[in-house]
């Protein structure tokens, strides 16, 4: 064998990419060694076996579409896809897949697959940094302002009411200056999860930030509706809260505006509901108050 050739065999071998050879049948002619790492098979055992073994249920079609594709034109594609692992998880890979003709007219497929698993969970953590609150895992204002502007184009389009619910906490701040911040924060995540269970699976509650929240209703029949829902809230979230060694208790206002009985337009909308929250803060703890 040829140093040429020792070098290739060199390189395939210690390749973290798993190499495939299909032959026009879609028929895996050979695969690299690292095909371990990727489905969990020696490239023995691959031979014969169609190109899209082990690749996940969902990804199968557009892998075939894309395979056909890159064939039928001759032309290199790439694309995204997964990989079932033994363990049950899930490997993310990015595949180019490059049609050659050798020894004529045999045409065969050059599959080089890399595994981008660490790159989408980055991708993933950045996209939910950029929608989610960090400290209670709600959405943030941005992903409520895309929620907010679909639901009011829905509610529009389908003649359909929606309300905003205006939450704040009443003497938040007094707590952080009691028991510290790490306190608080420890009460801000109680109270999001109080607020999700509180409320029904088409509501959305985001926090907006500090001690707000608000909270998108898109399913009611009366404005009693509204007021029981935001009666729930504030009964869960005036229920004894235990942190560390601490019996703390807290209470909130609210105050809501509808769509389109208050106003037809939405940044009107929202402060509405906002100075009815102020509203019913002046009528003390634990109070709801619709915009009038």
């Amino acid at each position: 064998m040829s140093f040429q050739s020792n070098l290739q065999r060199m390189l395939i071998d210690h390749t973290t990419d798993l190499l495939l050879l299909v032959d026009e049948e879609g028929r895996i002619l050979f695969a690299s060694p690292s095909s371990e790492a990727f489905i969990g098979e020696s490239p023995a055992s691959l031979e014969n076996k169609p190109y899209n073994y082990g690749v996940f249920e969902g990804d199968v079609l557009l892998l075939r579409k894309s395979w056909e594709s890159a064939c039928e034109g001759n032309r290199p594609i790439t694309l995204q896809y997964r990989y079932n692992q033994q363990d049950g998880g899930i490997l993310w890979v990015e595949s180019v897949i490059n049609p050659v003709r050798l020894n004529g007219d045999a045409f065969y497929s050059v599959m080089t697959i890399r595994n981008i698993s660490e790159q989408r969970r980055i991708e993933g953590e950045l996209a939910r940094m950029a929608y989610y609150d960090p400290l209670t895992g709600l959405p943030n204002r941005r992903l409520f302002q895309d929620r907010y502007h679909q639901a009011l184009l829905s509610a529009k389009r389908y003649e359909r009411r929606i309300a905003l619910l205006y939450l704040d906490l009443d003497d938040f701040k007094s707590i952080n200056d009691t028991y510290g911040h790490n306190i608080g924060d420890q009460l801000l995540k109680i109270t999001a999860s109080r607020l999700i269970n509180s409320l029904r699976d088409p509501d959305t509650v985001c926090r907006l930030g500090g001690d707000e929240f608000i909270v998108l209703l898109q399913q009611f029949e009366a404005n009693s509706d509204i007021e029981k829902i935001a009666r729930r809230m504030i009964d869960s979230l005036s229920q004894l809260i235990y942190i560390q060694s601490y019996e703390i208790t807290i209470g909130c206002s609210i105050g809501a505006a509808i769509y389109p009985d208050d106003s037809q337009n939405g940044e009107t909308l929202m402060q509405m509901a906002d100075s009815a929250m102020y509203m019913s803060k002046k009528c003390g703890k634990n109070c709801f108050q619709l915009y009038h």
